[in-house]
Formats: C-alpha cells, structure tokens, sequence
C-alpha cells in the first residue's frame, strides 16, 4: 500500500462514518452503525462481538494484524495474484519473515493466521502459487506435512538429487 492508498483507506473510512457503514477486518462483512458515537464508530473496526472477540483481547493478535499491515503496506501483487514485499528480502529458505510481539514468523503463516485463525498444531500452511514469496491469504490454505510433500511431488517441484559420477552413493557397514 502507498501513501496514497493509505490516505483513500482513511477518506473512505471518514466518509463510512457519514453513510453509517463499513466492512469487517477479519471477515470482509459489510455492518451498519448503530447507536455509537462519532469516537465509538471511528474505532469500531470488526462487525461483531464474534469478530471482535477473536482480537480484542488479545494483544499478541493485534500486534500480528500491525505485522500484517505493514507488510502490506510495502508490497505489490503480480500478475498471478500473488502478494510480494517490495523491500524485504526472503531468508535462506526463500520466505518472507516479520516480526511480532518480538518474534519472527514466516509472511504466509502471519497471513494465515491473521485471516483465518490459528494454525493447528502439526499442520503447515502450504501455497496452492508455488511461489514461497508470496503471502496473499487467498493463495495459502492448511494441510499437513505428508499432504504438502504429496503436493510438491506432484506439481514437480521436488529437488532433483545428484550424485558425482551419476550413481547412487554406496554405503558400507563395518561392524
């Protein structure tokens, strides 16, 4: 997101207190003002206590939403939709991390929780773009590591391995 963006999300938001609505930042649901005040309605961010409920009270959400935001915030979608960061680099392993609440976490996972919730212990978040880069929530979905191998293998993406000579390393036992 730009400057610029930043600035129409902030016209738009102003311009919601006039006709009374707004959209849900975990669901994308539109809701209607109803009896807060101007204070009350220029904070109010989710549609509901359900919506609300899953953050409000948690600070270490919170602070994974500003992450989130940030990240967005310094990023460009290509032409196959995938959303990249524009100033940070991948690490060793290819994906894009931030931080918060003081710890560092891969871009898709942050992604993935932020939109869909927590991730479940022994499930990974895998990329139906290929792309390691890439942190758009519409493109991650959960599965679990045997699934995300299965997935990889299929679209071909398993790195090929080699050996000098072209044959198989020999192993010897010595007892």
């Amino acid at each position: 997101m730009t400057t610029k963006q930043t600035f129409l999300d902030l016209a738009a938001r102003c311009e919601s207190a006039e006709t009374g609505s707004r959209e849900c930042r975990l669901c994308g649901l539109a809701f209607k003002r109803t009896y807060e005040s101007d204070r009350q309605w220029a904070k109010k961010a989710f549609c509901s206590s359900v919506c609300g409920g899953r953050f409000a009270n948690n600070a270490k959400a919170m602070s994974k939403m500003a992450a989130l935001d940030k990240l967005f915030a310094t990023s460009e979608i290509t032409e196959n939709g995938c959303v990249v960061s524009t100033t940070r680099k991948p690490d060793r392993s290819g994906y894009i991390v931030a931080k918060s609440s003081g710890e560092t976490i891969k871009a898709h996972r942050l992604a993935y929780m932020v939109e869909c919730g927590p991730i479940p212990e022994g499930m990974v978040v895998m990329h139906s773009c290929d792309n390691r880069k890439c942190f758009n929530p519409k493109h991650l979905s959960i599965g679990t590591p045997i699934e995300n191998t299965a997935d990889r293998n299929k679209k071909g993406r398993a790195a090929a391995l080699s050996f000098p000579f072209g044959e198989l390393p020999r192993s010897r036992l010595f007892v």
